[in-house]
């Protein structure tokens, strides 16, 4: 039976891909890598005697590269930073945790990536991005004083400063007749003339391409040049804690995925993930003892709707989800959530909420706009689609004028223009990091055509995905498959 790790991950032969799957957390992007690895020196495409290429040091990467090598396989990662790990190294200000996007299963709550009793070289427990690429530096410097070349590991070389995307593109493969590797033109070179290597087999483990954080390209530019912070690379100066004050007073967020999700998360209360779930379940049993916020009624409804949206995904042709199908499980959740929260009745509601939201929300300094261009929310995972439909109610239903006109959710809206306000008006905007805190003007446009303008906005946040086509070789999104939750080893 073929195996159906490499049959989801195939892009070419002996060519596999780990950037093109829907799914993006950390925990995934570690699980799946370790999966391909594995498989490849199953299925014998890579050995001893059949070396692998890895382009990309990142998680997945190195994840890769360290997984085969425990068995033997001698690995070549090309790396275009000058260290590996190198985006979560500047993500001070982003924490991730291994195990929030699985609620909402029981392991949820253990913080710790599970897995079996088998050799994982990247185990991710909860952190800053910074923090996990110091964690994962101090293993790979492990690995290469305890194992690298030695007794019956393989050897690990890692190229940096080399841009090695170009490799995955099958312009620059080869399979000699009757052989059992693929031969690639490398990005070094032997004088000026470059090095054909043969491997067993390729992963492409170089990213999930350049993050749309403006006006998509359109031409001529409605958005004069403005850039969004990027997830990974820009401070948005948002600070994940309620009591740090908040610098930026009218913010706008367009999309509709989990990016934007958590970002609505973390402008609205400080927290996001299971640090908000449990501070919402800690005010609520402080105002009303024995309501559960995630009470099994609710859990085995948002499970049976995950089970149906995601099997339909799963096994769907286009590249894109339905539409429909998206609203569809959206709505399940609504219809679950929105009226369980209502329970609570009108005096605790109103306490949870002046718990949770920020202070400047709740007094008036602060105004969020979330926009996104279909009815609902799209593809996500249930933990970001659970708490934004839980902070939505609170906000909608709370007594006060204030946190009802200072956090509204526009679906089926886009933004069409963004220039400088008069407030700014000598200001350029060049590059993304620049625009964070300075006054913008932002148009916002329905369906049916009718425009929302909001002036002074001094944090937009644009999370529209990546674009696609960065990465030469990659074709559409791979059909995403159930997941485990360990490394089957």
């Amino acid at each position: 039976m073929p195996n159906q790790a490499l049959g989801l991950h195939r892009v070419a032969p002996r060519v596999y891909d780990l950037t093109g799957t829907r799914t993006g957390s950390i925990r995934d992007q570690l699980l799946r890598a370790s999966l391909v690895a594995n498989s490849l020196i199953d299925a014998n495409e890579i050995s001893s005697a059949d070396k692998l290429l890895v382009v990309g040091a990142g998680a997945a990467g190195m994840c890769a590269a360290m997984n085969a090598a425990y068995w033997g396989v001698n690995v070549t990662v090309v790396e275009l930073d000058q260290v590996p790990f190198a985006t979560f190294f500047r993500a001070r200000w982003r924490r991730v945790d291994p195990c929030e996007y699985d609620w909402p299963h029981p392991h949820c709550q253990q913080g710790m990536f599970p897995q079996s009793n088998g050799w994982f070289p990247l185990p991710q427990t909860t952190g800053t991005g910074t923090d996990l690429a110091h964690s994962w530096t101090h293993l790979w410097q492990q690995w290469q004083a305890l194992y690298d070349g030695k007794g019956k590991r393989g050897h690990i070389e890692l190229l940096t400063s080399l841009d090695g995307r170009a490799m995955v593109n099958p312009a620059n493969h080869r399979y000699p007749l009757g052989a059992n590797h693929i031969e690639v033109n490398a990005p070094w070179q032997t004088g000026t003339t470059p090095s054909v290597h043969p491997f067993g087999a390729i992963i492409n483990a170089a990213g999930f391409g350049v993050e749309c954080t403006d006006s998509d390209g359109q031409c001529p530019d409605p958005w004069n040049g403005f850039q969004g912070p990027a997830f990974w690379k820009d401070d948005d100066q948002v600070p994940n804690d309620p009591k740090e004050h908040l610098p930026h007073t009218n913010v706008v967020i367009s999309g509709g995925g989990d990016g934007a999700m958590q970002d609505f998360q973390r402008v609205v209360t400080g927290r996001f993930g299971l640090d908000l779930l449990k501070a919402l379940q800690d005010s609520i049993n402080q105002h009303r003892p024995g309501f559960q916020l995630d009470a099994d009624g609710v859990i085995r409804s948002l499970l049976s709707a995950e089970e149906t949206a995601r099997r339909m995904h799963a096994w769907q042709r286009q590249a894109h989800p339905a539409k429909q199908m998206t609203a569809a499980w959206h709505q399940a959740f609504e219809r679950a959530v929105t009226p369980h929260i209502k329970r609570l009745g009108q005096p605790a509601l109103d306490a949870v909420a002046n718990d949770v939201l920020r202070g400047e929300l709740k007094n008036g300094q602060l105004k969020v706009t979330w926009a996104h261009r279909l009815s609902t929310p799209e593809y996500a995972y249930a933990l970001n689609r659970f708490l934004c439909l839980v902070l939505n109610t609170l906000c909608t239903e709370a007594s006060s004028n204030m946190i009802k006109h200072g956090a509204q959710i526009l679906p089926r809206h886009e933004i069409t223009a963004v220039s400088p306000s008069t407030k700014a008006a000598h200001h350029p905007c060049v590059r993304a990091k620049d625009c964070i805190g300075v006054l913008h003007d932002v148009t916002l446009t329905s369906h049916t055509g009718s425009r929302h303008p909001i002036k002074d906005v001094d944090l937009i946040i644009v999370r529209h995905g990546a674009d696609r086509s960065a990465t030469p070789g990659r074709g559409p999104y791979t059909p995403e498959q159930m997941t485990p939750y360990d490394i089957p080893i």
